[in-house]
């Protein structure tokens, strides 16, 4: 019988360690020759704003070298993403801290017209399959943040409303300017574009919180710049130093695993799955301990 006990208490233990949610590790580092502001990835490059009055969308490979460089319409440019349902590069800012947002042809170099408004002033950018994203400033009090994210259709650039979502800063901000989003395999990511904030913050189809990436590799009062994923990898740009930082995408964490080298992850959110296969070995174990009682009497 104590064996009995020994194995389930083990299994247990184990089950909720083997489905902690994936991890990111610090990979390598990118030295860049600019100081940008936002990124996007673009076929095999990345490209982001870079502020030279007027503002430039700048394209580099992964080896930090130019590939081109294109002119915007003005000199307050916020966001840009690649926008692959109209083969467009979208950006926000003109002349005037505005939430207007532009189309730019990556095969000629055109600019376009005012396209859609993001509702946001200086609103950064990201894609999510399906709809392109605009952020606005983060508020709150005691550190709790909320940052409102406008929805735009990427076809149409049609008005689909706004979403939330809140995160516990640790701080006691009560407000942040620059909320930085990027999205990929329909999880979406946010960080803050301000000294002190070092975390990205994972968020799941639902906008449920599913983890906090801590960005190691930015030293206190240092800040984060933008963030763009590639091949499901993440890159952090540190703002206060010019470098991005490569993060791989780790799998599982199992029982001898954890989320060391660059980067470490805190759970603000367990699975559903969590909690109904542990509250399952617990609902059997005791069963089978009420049963093994009954037998002896």
């Amino acid at each position: 019988m104590g064996n009995i006990y020994r194995f389930l208490i083990i299994g247990f233990v184990i089950l909720p360690i083997n489905v902690v949610a994936s991890s990111f590790q610090y990979t390598s580092t990118i030295q860049l020759g600019y100081q940008p502001g936002d990124f996007s990835s673009y076929n095999d490059n990345i490209i982001f704003i870079y502020d030279a009055f007027p503002d430039n969308i700048v394209v580099i490979d992964f080896s930090g070298n130019e590939v081109k460089s294109f002119a915007t319409n003005g000199a307050f440019t916020a966001g840009v993403v690649y926008n692959p349902k109209r083969n467009k590069i979208l950006y926000s800012g003109d002349s005037t801290y505005s939430g207007s947002l532009y189309e730019l042809d990556p095969l000629t170099g055109v600019n376009s017209g005012l396209v859609a408004q993001a509702g946001h002033t200086q609103p950064f950018l990201a894609y999510d399959g399906s709809s392109i994203l605009a952020s606005g400033a983060a508020s709150g009090s005691n550190g709790v943040l909320s940052i409102p994210i406008r929805k735009i259709d990427a076809l149409t650039y049609n008005d689909l409303g706004t979403i939330f979502v809140t995160v516990n800063t640790g701080t006691n901000a009560s407000g942040v300017s620059r909320s930085i989003i990027t999205s990929d395999s329909g999880y979406l990511y946010v960080s803050f574009g301000m000294g002190g904030f070092q975390d990205v913050y994972e968020f799941d189809s639902n906008l449920n919180m599913v983890q906090t990436i801590k960005i190691t590799q930015i030293a206190a009062g240092q800040g984060i710049g933008g963030l763009v994923f590639f091949n499901n990898d993440l890159y952090v740009f540190n703002s206060s130093t010019n470098e991005l930082y490569h993060y791989s995408r780790s799998p599982a964490i199992g029982s001898s695993g954890g989320g060391g080298g660059g980067c470490s992850v805190v759970k603000y959110k367990q699975s559903s799955d969590y909690f109904s296969g542990g509250g399952l070995i617990l609902f059997i174990l005791l069963n089978i301990i009420v049963r093994m009682r009954r037998i002896k009497k």
